[in-house]
């Protein structure tokens, strides 16, 4: 819902405001290094090996071929081996060896930024509990206002009699 792009959240996305300020800084801190956000966030979504699925929203086929390049850069990556790298003896830490291998130098430099839990654009609310927005609030919200308008209707309708 346009979070994690360099246009920064929208105005009327339902996210805290706190949040929305450390996506518009990671934004900006991107589009200083070149980078485009919503890629680094869809590589790293990709990169996960315990999320079984990401979904992505596109407004046209030039944002599906990028996707689409995207995941290319996925090919060849052997995701078990990196699971079970003790198992192997490889020196693989599960995820970030992954980005280790998709990412380009100046992207990787520029997740480390965003994911420094002290320094970085999301420091501030991944300390308060304000790191992530699931929606959840804002479905109670919907579904209080549900209830209070079917009650208004209701009292409406009675003093109609």
């Amino acid at each position: 819902m346009g979070l994690l792009t360099n246009a920064g959240p929208p105005s009327w996305h339902p996210a805290s405001t706190s949040l929305k300020a450390a996506c518009s800084s990671a934004a900006n801190l991107c589009k200083s290094k070149g980078i485009d956000l919503s890629t680094l966030a869809v590589l790293y979504s990709l990169s996960q090996r315990d999320i079984g699925c990401t979904l992505l929203g596109m407004k046209n086929v030039a944002e599906v071929d990028v996707a689409a390049d995207l995941a290319m850069r996925f090919c060849g990556i052997d995701f078990d081996a990196s699971h079970n790298s003790n198992e192997t003896g490889n020196d693989w830490s599960d995820n970030d060896t992954v980005l280790d291998q998709i990412l380009f130098p100046i992207e990787k430099e520029v997740l480390a930024i965003i994911l420094d839990k002290i320094n970085g654009p999301f420091s501030t609310v991944s300390s308060n509990g304000e790191y992530r927005w699931d929606g959840m609030e804002e479905a109670k919200k919907f579904w209080a206002l549900v209830r209070k308008s079917q009650n208004e209707k209701k009292d409406a309708k009675y003093l109609d009699y």
